[in-house]
């Protein structure tokens, strides 16, 4: 017999519910009644199979496009801007207000939004289009059908309709929920961090970590939100408008009693609070705060969603899961790297490390033979190994040369200029990091239970014996909360006179001379520049702003190993170097005082002793540089920007203050040489502009200083910048009149050509010379090495006149009082005099002793700093106040003119350019803006692929 056909009337979209006496009874048949079919939960699979496919598509497109087409120039040339917005005037309101710089809000770039669209676009159709609730014998996958008529025993599950229905209050709110549900496993694997479970962290798929899926991974979540909020709002509609028969009152009345409804609003209080704890205001004020919350929100969340929806709780099991995964796989690596399992702790290298004997690298890499070696230690237990080869060198790593190397497991802290501390630390277990990553430092003593991210500015080493090649350095600067606890934790140490905290023992042949040991951990390694291929670009133009230096130093150190003849692969990146084509390092740093110098001082001056100048080059500029010059005492006392006073106002002229000064008069207000082409300091008139075309007014602290930066000098570094400051401007003038003379030997063929140093060579001739510069023609013709004795006898540098393909990492020889750590000063003068006031060098003085220990120290006078006031001196060893003396010379007031620094190198370059940055959000916002003008998909086209340029930024947001 044939069932007849259910009429048009009967297929109604809003079924009825029998008439149960019992009120429990009565809404769980509702609520099973009005429950989307089991072919309709199809969609959330479907919602991951393009999830899926757009993956593989971006994958495809990372790694098999060719680099540098012109569809792919295109492409990043509009995914790399970014906008940032300031309100206008906002900036002479704080200075008046005396409000602290803020950074400008960040707008995300383009490519984004683009990413975040196209994830709404597709949740939004498959919240919409198409029927919401599909007639229960619909078989497109005859799982689903089976798991189905499974249910059929049950007494309510008979009652759903057995038709299609298109769209109705409670079936577009069911079918908003399930791509809620779809979208936690998506959400919660932008947030992870650590590979395989951080699936599209891994090299197969689009290797993007945390650093970069974070801006996602909270947007995502607030889609959620929003697709749960549409779910709530709907059934809450449906619950108000249907009644039960037998007495008359709406749904919602008998909803609080069914237990899978409350638990949806305790899902729904879960995710809501953790949206709001996730805001950013709340984040950066209360970040201990929010990252507790947040986890518990977490949980919350996907326990008692999946408590409220049991026939798709799978996907909340399954991102519970891979968050559950993930802590368990990086606690168990934590455990093994910090030394509580698989390792000892407190091995300690007692000694200078740079008593260790050299090996040439390209020797043990080939497997000669030498008696140097040693068996390489044990594999770690996760697979990585310490180097494939078994060679392993007893010298130095770079970042860890005549340093002290503190006992594994404990951390080395010493006081740095600009309110910054150097954590120095090597983990007793095995750890491998690519330049450039982050990792997450936890230090018991400050805090035993929260960890914060900081970049790792030293390089890994697999070649090195011993943990001086797995040394991580950090440059942590105080601001708010943890790490003014830091700081305010070492000064108290100090001044107590005490090497470690209570409680923590260390033996007495192992504690530092400066400084002191704290016990710390890490977590990691993290980070997205594990995706970059360095070098397979011609040229690495690196440019970092303030503390952003950490990231770009690993960098420049790694590329200036393997332009040497080093193998990557033994030094963190996974493929190596195996045709390494980088041929020149051009590395920008722009700081706010000279005394900042002091953080990447040493690892800079060493890349610049394995490469000839041809192939690297060093602008380090200083924005703050007006404060040290001929300006009012009253300006120079405090530390903020205020313009100078103009030379025309001295000398009577006249003009409105809106003009912008001349070069020279800017040049002469700064009582330095004559400026070069890549210097701006037009900042310096006071007016604020907008350049760049970024929506917002233009601040030189955008350049240096990041949100919650003290823009204050702490009392003693007036005096190191100054000493540093005068001590670049000599040595300057003497590398332009030894060029001058170089130029001269050239013209007239007299004496020895040495070639003259790179960044006198590339000055106009007006610079090189100087204004007392006598042409050849005019004066009795002089041997050079005569003239070169009547200038210095001690100013020749010794090059060879062809570099060696593999010099040596300790450096070109030097002869020379222009390169070498000896003060060009009466330095004990001074030193004398900056006990009582900040002095100025005299620059007739000259010595070619080093400055004693006591000496370096006096420029660091005590002075309290401490969260009780308490005194502590700044410490400055000799050979780190050499380093930053040689660096002294690269050093220029001004900001840099970024457009013009890369169009340069674009021009130099013989193939496609990689830029590096790291640094403030405005000086991010900048150079996205400078790289997408410079990429040229009309110069790719016809085959010049200096016309690509690749951006690889540090800009992640915990």
């Amino acid at each position: 017999m044939t069932s007849a056909s259910p009429t048009a009337s009967s297929l109604t979209s809003y079924p009825t519910t029998p008439a149960f006496t019992d009120d429990l009874e009565w809404f769980t048949a509702y609520a099973v009644i009005h429950m989307l079919s089991s072919p309709s939960r199809r969609v959330t699979y479907i919602v991951w199979i393009v999830i899926g496919a757009l993956v593989l598509i971006y994958a495809a497109w990372h790694a098999l496009s060719p680099r540098g087409g012109p569809l792919r120039a295109r492409w990043h040339k509009w995914a790399l801007r970014r906008r940032t917005w300031r309100k206008q005037h906002s900036l002479a309101a704080a200075n008046k207000n005396g409000q602290p710089h803020r950074q400008p809000v960040p707008l995300p770039s383009n490519a984004q939004l683009f990413c975040l669209a196209v994830i709404i676009i597709v949740t939004f159709c498959f919240m919409f289009v198409g029927p919401d609730y599909l007639a229960p014998s619909a078989s497109l996958w005859h799982w689903e059908r089976r798991r189905a008529d499974s249910y059929t025993l049950d007494t309510f599950y008979p009652l759903q309709p057995q038709y299609t229905i298109g769209k109705a209050w409670w079936t577009s709110g069911g079918r908003a929920g399930l791509i809620a549900f779809a979208l936690f496993p998506l959400c919660v694997l932008f947030a992870l961090k650590a590979p395989p479970f951080a699936l599209f962290a891994n090299p197969w798929t689009i290797n993007l970590h945390f650093d970069k899926l974070s801006w996602l991974h909270r947007w995502v979540g607030r889609l959620i939100w929003f697709v749960s909020a549409v779910h709530t709002a709907l059934w809450s509609v449906e619950l108000a408008k249907d009644k039960r028969a037998n007495t008359g009152h709406i749904a919602y009345a008998y909803a609080w009693g069914y237990t899978k409804f409350v638990y949806a609003w305790i899902a729904f209080g879960f995710l809501t609070a953790l949206i709001v704890f996730s805001l950013r205001p709340f984040r950066e004020r209360f970040y201990e705060t929010f990252y507790f919350a947040h986890v518990s929100c977490v949980i919350g969340v996907l326990v008692f969603s999946a408590l409220h929806h049991p026939p798709v709780w799978w996907w909340c099991w399954a991102a519970l899961l891979l968050w559950g995964g993930e802590r368990l796989w990086r606690a168990t690596r934590w455990f093994y790297t910090n030394g509580f399992i698989g390792s000892s702790r407190g091995e300690a290298t007692v000694g200078p490390a740079h008593d260790k004997l050299l090996l040439h690298p390209t020797a043990a890499e080939a497997g000669t033979p030498s008696p140097l070696t040693r068996v390489t230690p044990s594999k770690s237990p996760y697979g990585h190994s310490p180097a494939s080869s078994s060679r392993h060198f007893l010298f130095p790593p770079p970042s860890a040369a005549n340093a002290y190397i503190p006992p594994t497991g404990y951390a080395h802290i010493e006081l740095l200029a600009g309110r910054t501390v150097r954590l120095t630390l090597s983990t007793p277990g095995y750890v491998s990091w690519a330049p450039g990553q982050h990792f997450l430092v936890t230090v018991p003593c400050i805090s035993r239970f929260l960890s914060h991210p900081f970049t790792c500015a030293s390089l890994c080493d697999e070649q090195i014996l011993g943990p001086e090649g797995r040394t991580l350095v950090f440059y942590i600067r105080a601001k708010q909360g943890w790490t003014r606890d830091l700081w305010d934790g070492v000064v108290g140490l100090l001044s107590a006179r005490r090497k470690y905290p209570a409680g923590e023992h260390h033996p007495p042949n192992v504690l530092p001379s400066t400084g002191v040991l704290m016990r710390a951990w890490v977590d990691g390694p993290f980070g997205s520049c594990t995706r970059n291929n360095w070098g397979q670009y011609s040229t690495a133009v690196l440019v970092a702003g303030g503390s952003g230096v950490s990231f770009t130093l690993a960098v420049m150190e790694y590329v200036a190993l393997c332009m040497v003849g080093r193998n990557g692969r033994f030094l963190g990146v996974r493929g190596g170097s195996r045709g390494f084509k980088t041929d020149r390092i051009r590395f920008v740093w722009i700081v706010r005082e000279f005394s900042h110098l002091q953080w990447g001082a040493t690892v800079i001056r060493r890349c610049l002793s394995l490469l000839p100048r041809s192939q690297v080059q060093v602008d380090i500029f200083v924005t703050n540089a007006a404060q040290m010059a001929n300006i009012p005492r009253a300006w120079a006392s405090t530390d903020k920007l205020v313009p100078p006073t103009p030379a025309f106002a001295a000398e009577g002229g006249v003009r409105t203050p809106t003009s912008p000064l001349s070069a020279a008069s800017r040049s002469r207000q700064l009582g330095d040489e004559p400026q070069e082409e890549y210097v701006d300091l037009s900042y310096y008139t006071g007016e604020f502009t907008d350049p760049h075309g970024l929506g917002h007014e233009e601040h030189v602290l955008d350049y240096t200083n990041f949100d919650g930066d003290d823009d204050e000098s702490l009392p003693g570094e007036t005096s190191l910048s100054n000493s540093i400051r005068k001590e670049g401007k000599i040595r300057r003038e003497k590398s332009r009149r030894i060029t001058a003379l170089f130029e001269t030997a050239k013209k007239d063929g007299s004496g020895t050509v040495y070639p003259p140093d790179n960044r006198a060579a590339r000055a106009s001739s007006a610079t090189l010379l100087g204004a007392d510069y006598v042409p050849p023609s005019r004066r009795a013709p002089l041997k050079l090495e005569t003239r070169l004795e009547a200038l210095d006898e001690d100013s020749v540098i010794e090059y060879p006149r062809e570099p060696s393909p593999h010099p040596s990492p300790l450096g070109l020889k030097r002869a020379s009082s222009i390169f070498s750590d000896a003060p060009s000063t009466d330095l004990e003068g001074e030193l004398a005099e900056s006990r009582s006031a900040p002095q100025m060098y005299d620059p007739g003085a000259h010595t070619r002793s080093h400055s004693n220990a006591s000496s370096v120290l006096s420029l660091m006078p005590r002075t309290g700093h401490g969260a009780h006031g308490q005194t502590v001196q700044l410490e400055l060893d000799d050979n780190e106040m050499g380093d930053m003396r040689f660096m002294a010379e690269f050093t220029l007031p001004g900001k840099p003119r970024l457009e013009m620094i890369l169009r340069d190198e674009v021009s130099r370059a013989s193939g496609p350019l990689v830029v590096a940055c790291c640094g403030p959000i405005g000086l991010n916002a900048i150079v996205r803006k400078v790289v997408a003008a410079q990429i040229d998909p009309g110069k790719i086209a016809r085959g010049d692929t200096t016309g690509y340029i690749t951006l690889v930024t540090e800009d992640f947001d915990y």
